[in-house]
This record gives C-alpha cells, sequence and structure tokens, in this order.
C-alpha cells in the first residue's frame, strides 16, 4: 500500500516537473499531465480523452501577451490591439489602459477601453487603429507622419519648394489603398506611390524652362503633396464597389517615404476577413525557412502554414521600419552631438575618444 502510494506521488511529481522545464516551449491539458508543442494537437487529446471535463483549453506557463478577450462584437478591437502588441514600443510607451487588453485579457479590460476610444460596435480596424491613435501618445508617436509638398513642371522636371512640410500637426500613418479594378491589388511600388502622393495643376504657378537650361513655353506646374512616414505604417485595404478584393500577396517588406529618403518596413501582422462580419489577427513568424501564421481570434490562438491564410481576405496590414535603419539614424543623430557607438560593445562614447577607446576581457 505504501509503496504504490510512494509511486503515485512519483508520477504526480514527474508530471509536474516536466509542466515546469517544459512549460514555455509546451501546451498542456488542465486535466492531466499530457503536453505537446502545438496547441491543436493538445485541444485534440482534450477532447478525446476528457469529453466528460466540457470544453477545456490547452493552457501555457509563458504568459500570453498577444490574446484580447471578445465583449460583444469587438473582433476588430481585439485584432488591432493584438497586432499592436508585437510592436517593440508596446512595452514603453502604450497606455496601461491598451496593454491591459493584452497582458491581463478580461471582458471588464476590452470594455474599458471600448468606452475610452468611445467606438459603437461593430466597427471597422482602421476606425479602430484611428481611435487608438487619437488617445494613445505611444500610438501616435509609433505612427507620425508629415506632410509635404512642392511644385513640379511636367515638361523639364524643375521643381520648387524642395518638399517643404505643410503644417506643424502630425499627421497619422494610416494610407488607404484602392483597388483600380475588380481584382486583387498587387502592392508594387506604383500602387503605393499614388496612394500617398496626389497631384493637382497649380495655373498660378508657371514655368518657363530650368534655371540655366533651355526654355520652354510656359507651362502650369504640378502641386505634388506627398506623406512621408515615421516607425511604423498602416495599410488599408480598400473595396471595389462593396465588395473585398484584398491582395494578390501579402508582402512581406514595402519601401515608402520617410524623413529625406525613404526606409524599408516590415510586416508586424494583418487584419484578416475570416468572415464577412467577423476579422482576426495574423502575425507572421518563421519556422524552418518557411513563413507560418499565428491567428489569434480573441482568446484562441493556432499556427496555420503559408498557404492558409488567403490575401484577398485582408482589410489591414501594420508594417514596421527595419532595426538597421533605426539605428542608423539613432548613429547619425548621436554624431551630431559629438558621440559615437562602439563598434565592439555597442557603448556610447566620444567622438574623439573612439581611436583610442580599450577593451579589457570580462
Amino acid at each position: 500500500m505504501r509503496h504504490n502510494l510512494y509511486r503515485r506521488f512519483l508520477e504526480v511529481r514527474k508530471h509536474w516537473w516536466n509542466t515546469c522545464f517544459q512549460g514555455n516551449a509546451q501546451y498542456h491539458c488542465p486535466a492531466c499531465g499530457y503536453a505537446n508543442p502545438q496547441e491543436a494537437v493538445t485541444l485534440q487529446h482534450c477532447r478525446e480523452q476528457h469529453p466528460q471535463e466540457g470544453r477545456l483549453q490547452p493552457y501555457s506557463l509563458q504568459r500570453d501577451t498577444d490574446k484580447v478577450q471578445f465583449v460583444g462584437p469587438s473582433c476588430a478591437v481585439s485584432a488591432v490591439v493584438s497586432v499592436l502588441s508585437h510592436l517593440e514600443e508596446e512595452k514603453k510607451s502604450f497606455h496601461p489602459m491598451v496593454r491591459q487588453c493584452y497582458t491581463q485579457p478580461s471582458r471588464q479590460a476590452t470594455q474599458a477601453l471600448v468606452q475610452g476610444l468611445q467606438l459603437s460596435l461593430p466597427t471597422a480596424p482602421a476606425t479602430v487603429l484611428e481611435a487608438l491613435g487619437s488617445v494613445d501618445p505611444g500610438i501616435t508617436r509609433c505612427f507620425q507622419a508629415a506632410m509635404v509638398q512642392a511644385w513640379q513642371c511636367r515638361r523639364c522636371g524643375r521643381s520648387e519648394g524642395n518638399m517643404q512640410q505643410q503644417g506643424a500637426r502630425p499627421h497619422f500613418g494610416l494610407l488607404k489603398v484602392q483597388p483600380t479594378r475588380h481584382a486583387p491589388i498587387e502592392l508594387s511600388h506604383g500602387q503605393l506611390a499614388a496612394a500617398y502622393t496626389e497631384e493637382v495643376l497649380d495655373p498660378t504657378v508657371p514655368c518657363v524652362g530650368p534655371l540655366g537650361g533651355p526654355a520652354h513655353h510656359p507651362q502650369a506646374t504640378a502641386l505634388v503633396t506627398a506623406r512621408t512616414f515615421g516607425d511604423a505604417v498602416a495599410l488599408e485595404i480598400g473595396l471595389w464597389g462593396e465588395e473585398q478584393v484584398g491582395l494578390k500577396r501579402i508582402p512581406a517588406d514595402i519601401l515608402l517615404p520617410h524623413g529625406n529618403g525613404s526606409a524599408t518596413y516590415e510586416l508586424v501582422g494583418a487584419v484578416i476577413a475570416a468572415t464577412p462580419t467577423h476579422v482576426v489577427a495574423a502575425i507572421p513568424r518563421t519556422v524552418k525557412k518557411r513563413r507560418r501564421w499565428d491567428i489569434i481570434d480573441g482568446m484562441v490562438k493556432h499556427t496555420v502554414s503559408d498557404a492558409t491564410v488567403d490575401p484577398r481576405k485582408v482589410v489591414l496590414c501594420i508594417y514596421r521600419r527595419q532595426e538597421e535603419e533605426r539605428r542608423a539614424l539613432s548613429n547619425d543623430t548621436l554624431l551630431q552631438h559629438g558621440l559615437v557607438r562602439c563598434d565592439k560593445c555597442s557603448y556610447i562614447i566620444p567622438a574623439s575618444d573612439r581611436a583610442r577607446a580599450t577593451h579589457v576581457p570580462n
């Protein structure tokens, strides 16, 4: 009798040690010690082995930081916040009301966010993102954009104004891409340029030719208005009439104007219409050099292959500027103040000390 009790004690202890040791990488059954790295496998185990327990949800010891509880028809709010939770700035600059929705998910937290945003549910994902930018300074800084203008002659190419910034108030980096025909949109450079630039002929500013060059008959110049983007940008996919066309493919990165040049923006996540009245979040990740997607539907999360995600169902994409370009920009800012970043230890040191900097091994 005592021997059997001791064996049962060791068996329970073994299950719990395995749970603690592999908790961050596996999904566990709440009714027993079964665990598997794939959530779908553990969920199937729960349904087959413990049908009497009802609907069991696998758990992981690693805190989830991208699931948002539903409260009514709030799928757009949950999907957008789930994608934003994967931005690097979320820990330092996001409002606590926003962070609580995915760090401590509950119906009360989501309800407080919906009331704080003054949203009427159901609503569109782009509307949710704009509302978040209006109340959260951290999201506003992340998606900050500027409006610039210049006059350009379409005949000789002469430009005036040098793309000067218009207005002191920053704009929000939400770019709407409209389809030109009844077909999925190909996010080419020309398609994006048509979305963030606008040209209007201005007859009050005529051009007679470039300075020091051949003259031509007076011709009206075009007032070119464009936007430059900050650390993040969102692409809203427009409709063809009332029908959704989506994208031909979901690009992993895009090229957009930033500051005085251009920058590469990497995909953070997308909001996809699972049904005509329901949206989910899709987060890309690389597994064995292949792109897979984490589909987040409220408090349910599962991983699917790249072929499973239909680009024609995409309604919103969020991109983030590449880390290398942000680091290069910060180095330029340091250099303006007489500082540099050491190549060996990444410490910030005076530029005059770079030649004689020494490194002592630990």
